[in-house]
C-alpha cells in the first residue's frame, strides 16, 4: 500500500481522538477549523472567504 502525505493547516477545535480499526490499525480523528485566503492579483494581496469547518 503506497503511503501519502497531507498538510492540514488551521486551528485544531478540539481534542484528538485516538482509535484503532478491528484490524488494530491505529488512526486519529479531529476536528480543524480554518479560513480560506486566495491569492488576488488585484489591488488587495489577497481575498478572505467565510470560516470552514472539517471533521475528520
Amino acid at each position: 500500500m503506497n503511503g501519502g502525505y497531507v498538510t492540514v493547516v488551521g486551528n485544531v477545535t478540539a481534542e484528538p481522538v485516538l482509535r484503532e480499526t478491528k484490524n488494530g490499525r491505529p488512526f486519529a480523528t479531529f476536528q480543524v477549523a480554518s479560513t480560506a485566503r486566495r491569492y488576488d492579483p488585484g489591488p488587495a494581496a489577497t481575498s478572505t472567504q467565510a470560516p470552514t469547518s472539517c471533521r475528520s
